[in-house]
């Protein structure tokens, strides 16, 4: 009697167990895509705070840029959100805070025209669709898998 509840606990226990992920796997993505949108806010903030604060430190007077805004249509949400805070903090590491005269649009594009993004292993080249140089500097672009590119 002893030897079949003990059986029937173990066969329960590894049930349990196999199940487990099937069921908390959903839930486990969607927190893994929170958590990545939420390390991406956060690197770029803290980016854009220092660039910010040497920026007033040295340029008093002229006029900056202040925000940086990246949209970027793709595939799929993971890898929107990853291309999004990857170019975000590119391009605060590059032009946040400084003169908005020492920037240019034209040069912006070209840079940032086919460049290519691997996320998650899959290669996506990014074609710009628009770019506004001013207080708030804003890209727009769309994502696409390179063929071939895995």
């Amino acid at each position: 009697m002893a030897t079949r509840l003990m059986a029937a606990f173990s066969i329960g226990f590894a049930c349990a167990l196999w199940l487990f992920p099937l069921l908390a796997g959903p839930t486990i993505q969607g927190l893994r895509l929170e958590r990545d949108e939420a390390r991406g806010r956060v690197d770029t903030l803290e980016t854009e705070v220092q660039k910010l604060q040497e920026s007033l430190k040295s340029r008093q007077g002229r006029l900056v840029v202040k925000l940086i805004t990246v949209q970027v249509e793709g595939p799929d949400e993971r890898v929107i959100l990853e291309a999004e805070r990857r170019l975000k903090k590119q391009l605060t590491e590059q032009y946040a805070g400084r003169a908005l005269d020492d920037i240019s649009a034209f040069l912006l594009n070209r840079r940032l025209q086919g460049l290519i993004l691997e996320i998650d292993g899959i290669r996506y080249q990014f074609s710009v669709e628009l770019v506004v140089v001013g207080p708030e500097l804003a890209v727009y672009g769309v994502l696409q898998p390179v063929k071939g590119g895995h």
